[in-house]
């Protein structure tokens, strides 16, 4: 299931209730994330990685995130010519944990974008995005059920490079 993730103030006294968590490198760290919204390729996205917002944090916070990039492919099929948030979730515990950056973005949600160049644009577009901003990235996973796996077996046979590997089946 979807984890319930709840604000975090860092201003505020530490929730009696903060989880920990130890990424796929060994690291321990408290398990909070930090979501960044915006919009690439005219489409709107979300991005969420382990951060630690304490002073003495290395990295920038981000000596949890293990440069690796799940991003979420969502199902369906069609093409509303609006802008919609995704319909996928950045909230995949099971990536997070671990120290996965998640993406997801409206132009990789099948449901809202059927067209395969411009997922695959939008894809390239937030991995650079993501190197700017984060750091390199080891390497890239797609996941995505229905419609979904469709987008990333297109972008897989299309472009290569582009996916180092994909996920297809529900989990």
């Amino acid at each position: 299931g979807t984890p319930c993730f709840k604000p975090y103030d860092p201003n505020a006294a530490t929730p009696a209730d903060l989880a920990e968590t130890t990424n796929d490198q060994g690291t321990r760290v408290p398990y909070i994330v930090h979501v960044e919204r915006g919009v690439l390729n005219r489409a709107i996205y979300d991005m969420a990685v382990l951060f630690d917002p304490s002073s003495g944090a290395a990295e920038g916070g981000l000596a949890a995130w293990n440069r690796k990039l799940l991003w979420s492919f969502g199902g369906g099929s069609g093409t509303p010519y609006k802008q919609f948030a995704p319909n996928s979730t950045w909230q995949v515990d099971y990536a997070l944990a671990r120290g996965y950056l998640v993406a997801v973005s409206a132009h990789t949600d099948q449901q809202l974008n059927s067209n395969h160049v411009v997922a695959a644009e939008t894809v390239m577009m937030g991995k650079e995005h993501i190197v700017e901003r984060y750091g390199e990235i080891k390497y890239t996973i797609g996941t995505g059920c229905s419609g979904g796996s469709i987008m990333q077996l297109q972008l897989a046979s299309l472009y290569p490079g582009l996916l180092d590997g994909i996920l297809g089946a529900p989990h």
